[in-house]
């Protein structure tokens, strides 16, 4: 997989938040914070300046123009999202949106090491892996400091086809200085990643297809903000101070989510029964005191195991706090839809939370 756009910030944010700051940083530094949230903004196809190793140095990323990619990741509590339970040691959970695609991220965070764990998302494509090994970093990190690494993960495209995907390269802290973008100035550490991706497709555990690509990323890491800028070459890049790059990718807001975002609790979110053969019924209560009922937006959006959507229900009505709809296995046409998963995704003010459910006929 290509690391890039959607996933780029993402990956790029959980994988690297323990390693942004100023020459040393320790856990407590990191945010993670139920509610602090991030918003990139990213485009394809420009021109950068990259400077050289060392510092400090300026770095300017503002005279790009602000590209259609805008990318959202929210803190969230691991028990509020739909792959929890598959994490129990994930102590920092990022909810990442961009258009329809709803995906989270779970790392885990300690005072020696921060560490990717796995992803999982439910729209439009219904994804979910588990890094193999876990990609650990140690704590605290140090301008100079560099490491090697190798992870990987497999997903199930079908009952007989599988994606493989490693990566391995190595990377360092290799400058630090101020870096400008439109958003403010900051002063950043500088990370060069030479990154190689092995995709795999496995048919009945035999590979049929392999595809290698290479890229120069760099990161650039900001105390208190995380990643600032993100920064991938075009695929088989070799010169670490290229000027034309695939993918620039800049913050353009940022909220601690202690007065400035308001997180909607949702409990006693249920299907039942599940499985189920005629209807099934979803329900839930919204836990805020500062909503009444008529100013919160509900969206239930229903998706089968390809991530196609099925059934969408606009604009749910809250009675005392309370949600509740029934579900009759039919799609947006009133045809019922054969056996299977489908996945249940529920949209309280962009507050997202997902539950799978089977239908059996």
């Amino acid at each position: 997989m290509k690391v890039s756009g959607f996933f780029a910030s993402f990956y790029s944010i959980l994988i690297l938040i323990p390693l942004y700051g100023q020459i040393t940083i320790d856990w407590t530094e990191v945010p993670h914070e139920i509610g602090v949230a991030f918003n990139h903004n990213g485009v394809s196809d420009v021109t950068v300046n990259l400077g050289t190793t060392g510092g400090p140095q300026t770095w300017s990323f503002s005279s790009q123009p602000m590209g259609p990619q805008n990318t959202h990741a929210l803190i969230v509590p691991r028990t509020s999202t739909p792959f929890g339970d598959s994490f129990p040691d994930a102590n920092l959970v990022l909810q990442i949106t961009q258009d329809s695609d709803t995906a989270y991220a779970y790392g885990q965070i300690s005072s020696s090491f921060g560490s990717n764990l796995g992803l999982g998302s439910v729209s439009p494509l219904v994804t979910f892996f588990r890094f193999e090994p876990t990609d650990s970093y140690p704590l605290p990190v140090v301008y100079g400091a560099s490491r090697s690494y190798q992870y990987g993960y497999t997903l199930a495209l079908n009952s007989v086809m599988d994606l493989r995907t490693d990566n391995f390269g190595f990377e360092t802290i290799d400058a630090h200085g101020s870096v400008i973008i439109p958003y403010d100035t900051f002063e950043c550490l500088r990370m060069c990643s030479f990154d190689t991706s092995i995709s795999t497709i496995l048919v009945g555990g035999f590979p049929i297809s392999v595809d290698t690509t290479t890229h120069v990323i760099y990161d650039f890491l900001a105390e208190d903000f995380g990643l600032i800028a993100h920064i991938l070459s075009n695929p088989e890049e070799t010169n670490p101070n290229f000027t034309a790059a695939s993918f620039l990718e800049r913050l353009n807001d940022y909220s601690t989510g202690i007065t400035e975002s308001k997180i909607i609790a949702v409990v006693n979110f249920s299907c039942q029964p599940n499985p189920f053969t005629k209807h099934t019924n979803i329900r839930c209560q919204i836990m805020d005191d500062e909503s009444t009922n008529s100013d919160v937006d509900v969206d239930i959006r229903i998706y089968d195991a390809n991530g196609r959507l099925v059934r969408e229900f606009e604009h749910v009505s809250v009675i005392d706090h309370q949600i509740s709809v029934v579900w009759d296995g039919t799609d947006e046409f009133g045809r019922q839809v054969g056996s299977g998963a489908y996945f249940l995704r529920l949209n309280i003010d962009g507050t997202c939370t997902s539950r799978k459910i089977l239908l059996v006929r």
